[in-house]
């Protein structure tokens, strides 16, 4: 508690004397000397105050991402509510218009990994969308996948593509699509040829062959609702078709998937 103190005093201090460089690496060593001595709680706070610091003077944010990745990785309790902070405060402060304010890629790849590693894939999942690993991203769903049923593989997958696609990232969801195929080259189902038909299309401007692909493979998506309402906002990104009206538990799911594709966690 009292080096705590003295850290915060010595914050304030240098903070009124606009030494921003001094400042910046008191805190940064402050946070990784606490978290590194289990003082998750107290580390993370002058982590916050960092962050914080960085908002403040408008920083840039290249400059900040390793300095945050570091302190990141003296995190030692996957589930402390500390750790959660940091990572939903880092990724705040690091969106812009070049991220589509989804925040770093940098720090998601790190993030995700970190989820990944104790097994919270739906977590993962998030940051894996929002990064630039889509061979790492291919390499969790297989994970996940041997988890459920063998029989339900392909919805794992096809989750994450039409994810991808609710994003408008085409080339990322392209590159998951390939590597999860080169781990199951023999997975042939209705749905997964669904999707890479999909992918196909949407590479062109082709709304009539994008219906008829939805027609076509009906009982396919219908094995999952969630698919369904993914495609009504790739319809919406793609070829700007009007997402149809939808109250009560459409609705909840409505607002969710805005929630979630706009970068909230």
């Amino acid at each position: 508690k009292r080096q705590q103190q003295m850290y915060k005093t010595l914050y304030f201090r240098l903070d009124s004397q606009n030494k921003h460089r001094e400042l910046e690496s008191m805190l940064s060593n402050g946070a990784t000397l606490m978290l590194k001595h289990g003082e998750i709680n107290s580390g993370t706070e002058l982590a916050l105050l960092l962050i914080q610091h960085y908002q403040k003077i408008s920083k840039p944010k290249r400059e900040t991402i390793a300095p945050l990745l570091n302190i990141f990785s003296y995190y030692k309790s996957d589930n402390h509510p500390g750790k959660k902070s940091f990572i939903r405060a880092a990724i705040d402060w690091s969106k812009s218009p070049e991220n589509n304010q989804h925040g770093d890629p940098d720090l998601h790849n790190v993030f995700a990994e970190s989820y990944r590693r104790i097994q919270h894939y739906s977590d993962a999942s998030y940051h894996y969308l929002h990064g630039s690993n889509p061979d790492a991203f291919a390499e969790m769903i297989s994970e996940w996948a041997k988890k459920g049923y063998p029989s339900e593989t392909d919805l794992f997958i096809a989750r994450a593509v039409l994810q991808y696609l609710c994003l408008g990232n085409l080339k990322g969801a392209n590159e998951l699509f390939k590597a999860f195929k080169s781990k199951y080259p023999d997975l042939n189902t209705p749905l997964m040829n669904f999707v890479r038909f999909l992918l196909l299309t949407l590479e062109r401007d082709a709304l009539p062959l994008f219906e008829s692909l939805k027609q076509q493979y009906a009982p396919s998506i219908a094995r999952d609702p969630d698919l369904d309402k993914y495609l009504d906002h790739i319809a919406s990104v793609f070829f700007g078709v009007s997402k149809p009206d939808a109250g009560g538990i459409q609705g909840m799911f409505s607002n969710l998937i805005k929630s979630f594709f706009s970068g909230n966690e």
